[in-house]
C-alpha cells in the first residue's frame, strides 16, 4: 500500500513538472514595463534603464516613454552606452513625457557622433518633449547634447537647460547636425567649437529650424552662429538667440554663422565678435534673409554689416535681403555697413534700413560698406549711424 501511495506522488510530480514545461512562467519584464509598440511603449523610470537602451541595439526601432525623472551622473567618461549609431541608427520614438534627464556626460576627444542619441536616421523617428539638465559632451565630430547627428525624424519641444557642449567640427547646443525637423526646442548650454560650424542649437544645418532659440555664450573658429553654425540649404523661422557670439576667423552670425537657406521672421540681441564676414545676424548670405531683425553690437575686421557681413550671390542663385533692420553698433576695418559690409555681384538689398552707430577705417556706409548693387527702398539714420 504504502509502494502504492509513493508510485502516486511520483506521477502527481511528474505531472506538475510536464504541465510547468508545457505552461510557461510570464517572462520577466524589460526595462519598467510595456512591449515597445506605440501603443505600449516601453516605460523607463531609472537610469540602468536608459542605460539598456543603448545596449540593445535590436530595441532601436522601437517606441519609449519616460515616466520619472532619470539622473544620469552615475555614468562617468565614456560609461554611457550611447543610442543609435552609423551602422544601426535609431529609428523608433522616445517620449520625454515632461520630465527630465539631468548629468549627462560624455567625454571622448577622438570619438564622432557623441550625444545621448548618436544617430537618428527615420521618417518615423521621433525624440519629443525631453528636458536635459546639465548635459556635459565634449567630443570630436557630429557633437550635440541631445542628438549627434539627425537624419530623417524630428525633435520637437526638447531643451537642454546649462552645462557645455565642445568638440571640433559640426557642434550644437542640442543637435550636431540636422537633415531633419527641429521645432520647439531650446538651448541654453554653452557651446566650443575648436575648428568649423558650431551653433547655439544646432551645428550644421540642411533641414528646418522653427520656433526655437539658444541664450548661452557660443565660441568657435570658422563658421559660428548663436543658433546655426552653417545653414546650407536650410530653413530657419521663427527663432531668435541672446548672449555673445565670437569666432576667431571668418563667417560669425548672431544667428546664423554663414547662412545659402532661407531665414525669416528671427531676430537677434546678442553681441558678436569675429574676424572678416561678421554680422549681427548672419555672417555671409548667400540665400534669402527676410522679415528679420539684429539689435546686438557687431565688431570685426573686413566685410562687418550690423545684419549680415557678405551679401554675395550663393547656391540657391541672387542673395537677397528684404523688409529687415539692424539697431546695433557696428565697428571694424574695411568695407562696413549699418546692415551690410559688402554687398556684390547679384545680391539684392530691398525695403530696409538701419540706426546703428557706423566706425571703420575704409569703405564705410551708414547702409552698406562697399556696394556692387543697388538698393531698393532702404534707408539709414544719418544721425544715430554717424554716417551722412
Amino acid at each position: 500500500m504504502s509502494s502504492l501511495r509513493s508510485t502516486c506522488r511520483l506521477k502527481c510530480v511528474l505531472f506538475l513538472v510536464l504541465v510547468i514545461c508545457l505552461f510557461p512562467l510570464p517572462a520577466q519584464a524589460q526595462y519598467g514595463g510595456g512591449s515597445g509598440t506605440a501603443a505600449e511603449p516601453y516605460l523607463i523610470y531609472e537610469p540602468n534603464q536608459m542605460q539598456e537602451i543603448g545596449a540593445n541595439p535590436s530595441d532601436w526601432n522601437k517606441h519609449f516613454k519616460l515616466m520619472a525623472d532619470v539622473d544620469l551622473s552615475s555614468f562617468t567618461g565614456t560609461q554611457f552606452n550611447i543610442i543609435g549609431n552609423e551602422t544601426t541608427p535609431f529609428t523608433g520614438t522616445f517620449d520625454g513625457n515632461g520630465y527630465k534627464i539631468s548629468n549627462f556626460t560624455y567625454k571622448n576627444y577622438g570619438s564622432n557622433y557623441s550625444a545621448l542619441f548618436g544617430y537618428v536616421d527615420s521618417p518615423g523617428a521621433e525624440i519629443k518633449n525631453l528636458g536635459l539638465v546639465d548635459p556635459n559632451v565634449d567630443a570630436g565630430s557630429n557633437v550635440g547634447s541631445l542628438v549627434s547627428y539627425l537624419g530623417n525624424g524630428s525633435i520637437t519641444g526638447c531643451y537642454a537647460e546649462a552645462g557645455s557642449v565642445s568638440g571640433n567640427i559640426l557642434v550644437g547646443g542640442l543637435v550636431g547636425y540636422n537633415k531633419g525637423t527641429i521645432s520647439n526646442c531650446y538651448a541654453t548650454a554653452s557651446v566650443l567649437g575648436t575648428s568649423n560650424y558650431a551653433g547655439g542649437l544646432v551645428g550644421y544645418n540642411t533641414g528646418t529650424v522653427s520656433d526655437c532659440y539658444a541664450t548661452a555664450s557660443i565660441a568657435g573658429n570658422y563658421t559660428v552662429g548663436g543658433l546655426v553654425g552653417y545653414n546650407l540649404g536650410g530653413t530657419v523661422t521663427n527663432c531668435y538667440t541672446t548672449a555673445s557670439v565670437s569666432g576667431t576667423s571668418d563667417y560669425v552670425g548672431g544667428l546664423v554663422g554663414n547662412n545659402s537657406g532661407t531665414i525669416t521672421k528671427s531676430y537677434t540681441t546678442t553681441s558678436v565678435s569675429g574676424n572678416d564676414y561678421v554680422g549681427g545676424l548672419a555672417g555671409g548670405n548667400g540665400g534669402d534673409i527676410y522679415n528679420c531683425y539684429s539689435a546686438g553690437s557687431v565688431t570685426g575686421n573686413n566685410m562687418v554689416g550690423g545684419l549680415v557681413g557678405v551679401n554675395i550671390a550663393g547656391f540657391v542663385g541672387a542673395a537677397s535681403i528684404s523688409n529687415c533692420y539692424s539697431q546695433g553698433d557696428v565697428s571694424g576695418g574695411q568695407s562696413v555697413g549699418g546692415l551690410v559690409g559688402y554687398n556684390l555681384q547679384s545680391a539684392v538689398i530691398s525695403k530696409c534700413y538701419s540706426s546703428g552707430r557706423v566706425t571703420g577705417t575704409t569703405n564705410i556706409g551708414g547702409l552698406v560698406g562697399w556696394n556692387d548693387n543697388w538698393d531698393t527702398d532702404s534707408f539709414w539714420d544719418t544721425e544715430t549711424s554717424g554716417q551722412a
